[in-house]
């Protein structure tokens, strides 16, 4: 690669990572507040989505808890990997009301077999790439995955996290959310 061509990638790595950063900060705010588009939380509220076994289930059911949304698939190492802890979490803090429903945006069969297989504790649904882009005005820019999105006891963003999101620091945002005292 000769030296134009070099310096040109890395000015354009540069100003791309600028832009992504001035992006992250324009959707969190100086607070460090996560802004959403309430259209597209109302949206996620009214949501209908079957479950691996074929049910449909309404996001509504779960307004008044804490409720730990993730969007995975089943070609997605991290997601795999991140699924375990959330399964600890969520029957540890499922006497806390804390809820957690899994949107594989996979194929529906592969969603069905690793959900089996591997047996999480907690709902999955069954999204497509439609539910996918919803994710976007969710917080999601990037349409990352995984991408996990926890609302508090009010229905409001609690937590929004772009990639994988380990055991320890998903406990850190969810012990005080789970708190009823």
């Amino acid at each position: 690669m000769n030296r134009a061509a070099y310096f040109f990638l890395i000015l354009t790595v540069v100003l791309a990572t600028g832009l992504a950063g001035f992006h992250f900060s324009q959707r969190h705010g100086a607070s460090g507040k996560v802004q959403v588009d309430s259209n597209a939380l109302e949206k996620l509220w009214l949501l209908e989505l079957p479950d691996t076994g074929g049910k449909s289930q309404r996001f509504s059911q779960w307004h008044g808890k804490v409720l730990v949304v993730n969007f995975w698939a089943t070609w997605c190492p991290p997601c795999k990997r991140e699924i375990p802890g959330f399964a600890r979490l969520s029957e540890k803090y499922a006497a806390n009301g804390v809820h957690f429903v899994g949107i594989g945006v996979d194929d529906a069969d592969k969603v069905r077999d690793f959900a089996g297989k591997t047996g999480i504790p907690y709902p999955i649904l069954i999204g497509d790439m439609d539910l996918f882009r919803l994710s976007e005005d969710l917080g999601n820019p990037a349409q990352a995955l995984p991408f996990t999105l926890i609302l508090d006891r009010q229905g409001k963003v609690a937590f929004i996290r772009e990639g994988m999101l380990d055991e320890e620091s998903l406990e850190k945002v969810l012990k005080p959310l789970a708190d009823t005292s």
